[in-house]
């Protein structure tokens, strides 16, 4: 394979950023453009790619944009962009060798420096991946951690294989899908879509309800609640996996609180939100209301938590399994549950963030989670009593072994949903970025546009009816707003898992 990092003296690279910089904007309808930025005092360049104009099955999650080449000094100066086809990558390769020496300002010498190095990259065998640089523990409470995750994935090994095999072809299948986003935006619908109903109105309308009350009450507040928790996707996802020439960010105290935020904003009080707990608090069991535990003491929890998000830096588990490391985080951050409300939403947020940041492919786990909530609770408040992480990991390994069969089931009805859209859409008379952005809109949420899509083209608008005419979507009528929703994602939200699942359930 081709290499998408083009490694350059950084002279050169600073030559490159000054032209670059001098020339301004790339034109709208590039399917391209040249991004710079400064890291470690150097000049770092990406090529910044439009999916929907060149290579929409390739789309990341939640991101407009694609990083597809780096042009880098040095090998760790930046994350380096998930795999694309050889073609394409030669494509893109013979693109840049086109515009760059064509730069006003650089030297004969210069152009032929960036010609060499572009040819370097299309010779190259492969794109080797950055490593995050392992650290050494650097207090007994990290050193005793550490150990403990080493003696779980010994108890797990037998079941690693087996994981590794599914998990590499699930990530094959997604990255090559063309609905990743969707899956993402899916996952953290999982509440509400266990729980929407639709029935008929007056004069014959649809109208969405909820079969049961939910833990978050009527519909306004669990519609409030899935608006934040696809935000909160976005920012986890985008923090654990930066594709734009951002530096990979641990996940400290700030990123948990400004999660916090994002999850409970118009449901807590402004004052509580992203702010820890000042008080001590007795933590309760959400399935039978009696008291199970104390989280840590308000004067210590500042403290606790700094030094706590700074023992599970990935650094320092370089050498242990991802889940070993999520599971046990999650773990300790329910213990010492560190908000006053939201701690399930967060930790579970930071679960899912934890296993992408290490390479692990986006999976439904929240509706696996949802679905399974009384063995989820169960076993978490077993390992937290005990001190022992292994009830939490052995229902977590099960979890993700769902959820990979959960995946490959939302792929395969996605997948069909897309090719069908997309043909209808073409018989209809719209483009094709029209019809691929519609179609992402309609996989992407249940009930658009009132879950994060809003409707501000009247193109849009026009499509939806349209589709609405061929009996293809529901039109309907949620919390006083109108609404489309796809048949098919309805009944798989509603019945995600098999009975023997489902009869987990919260209800």
């Amino acid at each position: 394979m081709p290499s998408q990092l083009v490694l350059l003296p950084p002279h050169i690279l600073r030559a490159l950023a000054d032209a670059l910089n001098s020339r301004g904007p790339a034109v709208p309808s590039s399917p391209w453009r040249l991004s710079v930025v400064e890291s470690d005092g150097e000049p770092v360049i990406g090529m910044v790619l439009d999916p929907l104009l060149l290579c929409p099955a390739r789309r990341p999650a939640f991101q407009d944009h694609l990083l597809t080449l780096v042009l880098a000094s040095r090998r760790d100066a930046s994350t380096l962009p998930r795999p694309l086809p050889r073609d394409l990558t030669l494509y893109l390769l013979r693109e840049l060798e086109t515009c760059l020496p064509d730069l006003d300002g650089l030297s004969g010498h210069e152009r032929v420096a960036i010609s060499a190095a572009l040819g370097n990259a299309a010779g190259a065998a492969n794109t080797p991946g950055i490593a995050i640089p392992a650290r050494t523990p650097s207090n007994p409470f990290e050193a005793d951690l550490v150990i403990r995750g080493r003696h779980y994935r010994q108890m797990l090994a037998p079941a690693r294989p087996s994981l590794e095999r599914r998990l590499d072809r699930f990530r094959r299948r997604l990255h090559a899908s063309g609905v990743e986003t969707a899956m993402a935006r899916l996952d953290a619908q999982a509440e509400i879509g266990a729980a929407l109903a639709i029935s008929s109105g007056a004069g014959g309308s649809l109208v969405a309800t909820l079969s049961y009350r939910t833990r978050r009450g009527e519909l306004p507040a669990l519609i409030c609640a899935t608006q934040n928790q696809l935000l909160a996707s976005v920012q986890a996802t985008l923090m654990a996996e930066p594709n734009l020439l951002g530096a990979r960010i641990p996940i400290g105290v700030d990123e948990l609180q400004s999660l916090h935020i994002s999850l409970m904003r118009g449901l807590l009080p402004d004052k509580a939100l992203g702010r820890w707990r000042s008080g001590d608090i007795t933590i309760r069991s959400p399935l039978r209301g009696h008291a199970t535990a104390r989280g840590a003491p308000g004067a210590l929890l500042e403290c606790h938590m700094a030094e706590l998000l700074a023992a599970f830096d990935l650094g320092l588990w370089t050498d242990v399994d991802p889940l070993v490391r999520a599971g046990m985080f999650h773990m300790r951050f329910q213990k010492a549950h560190p908000f006053r409300d939201g701690n399930g939403r967060v930790g579970r947020m930071a679960l899912s963030c934890m296993l992408a940041e290490s390479g692990w492919p986006l999976l439904p786990v929240n509706i696996v989670l949802h679905w399974r909530r009384r063995a989820y609770l169960d076993a978490v408040s077993r390992a937290a009593a005990a001190d022992d992480d292994l009830p939490l990991l052995h229902f977590l390994l099960k979890a993700v072994d769902e959820a990979i069969t959960l995946g490959h089931r939302m792929l395969n009805l996605l997948r069909a949903e897309r090719w069908r859209l997309l043909k209808v859409l073409g018989a209809l008379g719209h483009g094709t970025r029209d019809s691929i952005r519609i179609t992402d809109m309609l996989l992407s949420t249940l009930v658009a546009p009132n879950f994060g899509i809003w409707l501000s083209h009247q193109e849009v608008v026009d499509a939806f009816d349209e589709l609405v005419a061929m009996d293809g979507l529901l039109k309907l009528h949620i919390d006083g707003r109108l609404g489309y929703a796809l048949p098919s994602l309805l009944f798989l939200m509603n019945q995600p898992l098999p009975d023997r699942v489902r009869r987990c359930s919260h209800r």
